[in-house]
């Protein structure tokens, strides 16, 4: 079972774990949550603090709502979250959800903190507005501020930004009857400030341990995205690396400066998704033959096993769902190369195979290669003709693999893969035998190789 906690400053992980064991990770910026979704598929998580200004977008703890999972938010913009999406399930815990919910406190700002990392934890330096009058309540009851000096404090508060609010700047000498009596409030202080922020952190990591027996049931299924949200999935959502995490669109930027060729990348990438949306618009569908076709295409040109796809998978930065839907491009890519391979008609995909390989500077090699074999055929056509007619195509594949030491270069069933490339099961039978004849130049050392001299 997996829980998320984003919490720092108000709490920290040494603080958490041994009241629940969970992933503690620090508070989330955009696209951080969909990141954590993808990577640890968890049932339940918790939301104290967030990275103010580039706070996770609402949607993004939509989304994790919307896939199944529990949802919990307390203590800063946790809080705030959980005011905002009560009516899909997320669970507020605590005094600030509560005041935030009550309309008793309606300033975002208010459970605002600055923070800085020291010794790998972060630390506030900043006061936020609910723990400050917190406090300066507090103080009030044990007689260490009259009613003059409590407003003139609440007021100063009040006036500073968030990330100007310290104590510091919040009490000032002039607002009490003397010295002495600033330095024994000051000196309360040091010991006595109430953490408001802090109870509703440890009231959230209490209810979602004393909830793991309902929440072990639950599992996250990914759900649509659409608009800024699938946007924000593809850009800023991050991948962990060795190094570090980091964001897709500067792994995007790194290889468009880097990569010997950037522009026939994109170009080809794109091509598959303007392929795609066509193929979309037409309501195409891909059958299950086709996609189980487009699997066996794809572990055979990376020479994959079961085990071997999950290891390439987590290299390549994709979840499952990811990868499936890569499979599904692929597969509506070579539905619509079928049906423009049915509009030429005989030319079939002769003509745009050949251009890509222009373009890969690899079509003088398989000219002239080709080009040979057809001298050797018209050379002996007469002994070719004859003797290679009475060839099954299964014989021919037996030989070829034997000749080459290797199979044809594509996926099983091969009459499957011939048609995707606009090659006709007779074609196939004659270039087999064609591309045999060259390589043994008789038919007596063709018919040792396939029955050994039988």
């Amino acid at each position: 079972m997996k829980i998320l906690i984003f919490a720092g400053p108000t709490i920290s992980a040494q603080e958490i774990l041994p009241h629940l064991d969970a992933i503690v990770l620090p508070p989330p910026a955009q696209g951080d949550i969909l990141s954590s979704l993808d990577t640890y598929r968890p049932q339940a998580m918790g939301i104290i603090d967030t990275a103010f200004p580039r706070s996770a977008w609402v949607s993004e703890v939509h989304y994790a709502l919307r896939s199944g999972v529990a949802v919990y938010g307390a203590g800063a913009q946790g809080a705030l979250r959980a005011v905002e999406l009560q009516a899909y399930g997320m669970k507020g815990c605590g005094r600030v959800y509560a005041d935030f919910a009550s309309g008793k406190v309606s300033e975002d700002a208010a459970v605002l903190t600055w923070h800085t990392e020291r010794d790998g934890r972060l630390v506030k330096v900043s006061e936020s507005q609910v723990n400050v009058m917190a406090t300066l309540h507090a103080a009030q009851n044990q007689g260490l501020l009259d009613q003059s000096a409590f407003h003139r404090a609440v007021q100063r508060s009040g006036q500073l930004h968030w990330q100007e609010r310290t104590w510091d700047r919040i009490l000032c000498p002039e607002f009490f009857s003397g010295v002495e009596a600033y330095e024994k409030m000051r000196q309360w202080l040091q010991d006595n400030p109430v953490d408001v922020q802090k109870e509703d952190a440890i009231a959230l990591v209490q209810t979602i341990a004393a909830d793991r027996e309902e929440l072990r049931h639950r599992i996250y299924t990914p759900a649509d995205r659409s608009g800024m949200l699938n946007i924000l999935y593809q850009r800023e959502r991050k991948a962990e690396r060795t190094a570090g995490p980091v964001p897709f669109f500067s792994i995007a930027h790194h290889v468009a400066i880097n990569h010997p060729k950037p522009l026939e990348v994109n170009f080809n990438g794109m091509n598959r998704d303007i392929v795609v949306l066509f193929a979309e618009r037409m309501e195409l569908v891909p059958t299950e033959a086709e996609l189980d076709f487009e699997w066996t295409i794809f572990k055979h040109e990376r020479s994959l096993d079961k085990e071997g796809v999950e290891q390439w998978r987590n290299k390549n930065d994709m979840t499952r769902e990811t990868l499936d839907e890569l499979i599904r491009k692929n597969a509506l890519c070579r539905k619509m190369h079928q049906w423009m391979i049915m509009r030429k008609g005989m030319a079939r995909s002769t003509s745009p195979f050949l251009d890509e390989l222009r373009m890969r500077g690899e079509y003088p090699d398989y000219a002239d290669k080709a080009a040979k074999i057809e001298v050797v055929k018209e050379k002996h056509q007469e002994q070719y003709q004859a003797d290679f007619d009475r060839f099954k195509l299964e014989e021919l594949l037996a030989l070829r693999a034997r000749v080459h030491q290797q199979p044809l270069p594509w996926p099983i069933p091969y009459s499957q893969a011939a048609e995707v490339m606009g090659i006709t099961r007779d074609e196939l039978f004659y270039e087999l035998r064609r591309e045999a004849f060259h390589g043994e130049q008789t038919i007596a050392g063709i018919i040792d190789t396939l029955y050994n001299g039988e």
